[in-house]
């Protein structure tokens, strides 16, 4: 899978992309305040934001270090897992409009592009489809995305209406892969 790059320039825009949340976590915290909830949730929208604004400085704060799993692999990041659930989802509603596993693969492989490859695709999708017990897929957050998605797909779609939802997942999946180079 794809590995954030270190150059300058992928750093100013990493910067650039966490100042924004940082404002919009400043924003969430000032919300709230004038709301009068509990000054707590204030403070950790806050605190949240301190954190990011300190790994734009070089620092890492105690609040974003990794866990440690006791010299286990932690496995990809969640973002790389819904990615992968997204180009899932694109492939079940090209399946349910028709397309065999091997079409709905190839046309994965070029809407999302980069350098993923139809075997790939072909894969995550098997792996989503498995019942959880015997998946590969151990992200939570993305098996519940494909199962979720998956559930409101038609079985009967029609093949032109299967293709424009597909190509919208695809998107997806290509927008996340993007932002991880």
């Amino acid at each position: 899978m794809r590995r954030p790059s270190t150059s300058d320039s992928d750093r100013k825009d990493e910067a650039s992309e966490r100042a924004r949340y940082i404002h919009a976590l400043r924003a969430m915290s000032d919300f709230l305040r004038a709301n009068n909830a509990p000054l707590r949730y204030a403070q950790r929208w806050n605190r949240l934001a301190v954190a990011l604004n300190d790994l734009n400085e070089g620092k890492v704060d105690e609040l974003l270090a990794p866990s440690s799993f006791g010299g286990l692999n932690p496995g990809d990041p969640t973002i790389e897992w819904t990615a992968r659930a997204d180009a899932a989802l694109g492939m079940a509603a090209l399946v349910a409009g028709g397309a065999t596993r091997a079409e709905a693969a190839r046309k994965a492989q070029r809407k999302i592009g980069g350098d993923i490859e139809a075997k790939t695709c072909l894969s995550w999708f098997d792996q989503f489809r498995a019942p959880a017990e015997k998946s590969k897929t151990k992200n939570s957050l993305a098996r519940a995305l494909f199962d979720s998605g998956r559930s409101l797909i038609d079985p009967k779609i029609s093949s032109s209406a299967a293709v424009k939802l597909a190509d919208y997942f695809f998107e997806r999946a290509a927008t996340q892969l993007r932002k991880q180079t």
